[in-house]
């Protein structure tokens, strides 16, 4: 299985990055992102 490490939507500026939600500026509303990334100790682990 391949992680996703980063996400990046055209047109959009990136607001914040975090362990699983990204947070984007999309005209005055914000779009939140969450992803099926793993979070444990401060870690993104890619296999369970």
């Amino acid at each position: 299985m391949k992680l996703v490490g980063d996400v990046e939507i055209e047109n959009l500026e990136k607001l914040r990055s975090g362990k699983v939600r990204e947070m984007f500026s999309f005209n005055d509303k914000i779009l939140i992102v969450t992803t099926d990334r793993i979070s444990a100790f401060d870690f993104i682990a890619s296999h369970i």
